[in-house]
């Protein structure tokens, strides 16, 4: 992950009214116990957003509200890290197991707690700044579970047939 990328793609796309900042001392400190990389920890320490700030299809969440997620500990034990919600109520999660960071969905109305919480997700994005640069370029880009799963299904269908339309003579 790319700590300056993030922060000002976050900066550059938050809307208007989403403060950008250093969280408090409390949740600099919960953050700071977490076993993930330290450029995604610095990006949540001090250049998070301080309340919902929505980006794209996705709010992402402050702190505080993160490390209060329900089942955050069982979540964290299956390598994921909340950082907001999808429209339709799906989990916004970074997979701490991947060297990218994927960011991807826990499907909401599948998972109800404990320690099974990766057979619920889907990955959407290479990393948390690959799904910024998508909005920034005004791109598609999956708000759901279900989105990310059928887009990547459409895109590896796309990838593996072959399109040659006859080329028309005038």
């Amino acid at each position: 992950m790319s700590l300056s990328v993030a922060q000002n793609l976050i900066s550059h796309l938050a809307e208007s009214g989403c403060e950008i900042g250093h969280a408090s001392k409390r949740d600099i400190a919960w953050v700071e116990k977490l076993s993930i990389p330290v450029d995604l920890k610095r990006l949540l320490q001090w250049h998070w957003p301080l309340g919902a700030c929505q980006i794209g299809p996705i709010t992402l969440g402050p702190i505080a509200v993160i490390s209060r997620f329900p089942w955050i500990d069982e979540i964290l034990e299956c390598g994921l890290l909340p950082l907001g919600f999808g429209p339709s109520g799906d989990w916004f999660v970074c997979d701490l197991t991947t060297t990218d960071c994927n960011v991807g969905f826990i499907n909401h109305e599948r998972y109800g707690g404990g320690n099974d919480a990766r057979i619920h997700y889907q990955a959407a994005y290479r990393s948390l700044e690959s799904y910024l640069h998508s909005v920034d370029l005004g791109r598609f880009v999956p708000g759901d579970f279900y989105d990310a799963r059928d887009y990547h299904r459409f895109l590896s269908e796309e990838s593996s047939k072959r399109f040659s339309p006859p080329i028309q003579d005038e």
